[in-house]
């Protein structure tokens, strides 16, 4: 580089961090009401404000759980695999306390942490459907053309659209999980460490 475009390249640099670094001289502090809240401190996040985000994707849970192509159960069972692979310590501690509550027996439910549950399964229906589970619970999701024919061989179009849309939303909540972590409430809490730590 040349004294010249040096120099040209400094003078750049000046000019474009002048504008800001002068802003941020002049700018306002802000009020003292704000400084007073307990956001304002950018280490911490007040996850009050993301209240409206979280209840919207829980209306969104709960309908896509409804029975329909797919029954609540099998869609819950979809559900607790899908987090046991995106490591979402809240939604596995509520899909299989979910699951308990409607019956399910806990070997049944622990069953589900084995890896190799759903190459041991011998519904083929039920297999396709939680091979997709599979994919959608690991990151990067590496979906493919046999994926989309597993599922197009064993379901119709209106079952394999339930089938993504749960797995979009159980995706959604999991990324959620893990930036901002959700509080479990204690009678699941106490319930998944009683009946989940063997797995």
């Amino acid at each position: 580089m040349t004294p010249k475009t040096l120099l040209m390249s400094t003078a750049l640099v000046a000019v474009t961090l002048a504008a800001p670094l002068a802003f941020a001289d002049s700018a306002p502090q802000p009020p003292v009401s704000d400084q007073a809240m307990q956001y304002y401190d950018r280490h911490k996040i007040d996850l009050s404000n993301l209240r409206d985000y979280y209840e919207g994707l829980m209306t969104a849970d709960a309908m896509i759980h409804r029975d329909a192509f797919f029954d609540s159960t099998t869609k819950w069972m979809l559900t607790l695999r899908q987090m046991i692979l995106s490591e979402s310590g809240h939604h596995i501690a509520r899909s299989a306390y979910q699951l308990s509550l409607m019956g399910v027996p806990l070997g049944e439910i622990q069953a589900i942490f084995d890896p190799s549950y759903v190459a041991d399964l011998d519904d083929p229906r039920m297999k396709a459907a939680f091979t997709y589970i599979d994919v959608m619970g690991r990151y990067p999701i590496t979906s493919s053309g046999d994926i989309h024919a597993l599922l197009r061989t064993n379901y119709t179009d209106r079952a394999i659209a339930e089938l993504m849309q749960l797995g979009a939303i159980n995706h959604a909540s999991a990324t959620h999980d893990a930036v901002l972590p959700i509080v479990t409430d204690q009678e699941t809490v106490d319930w998944a460490t009683k009946n989940l730590a063997s797995v």
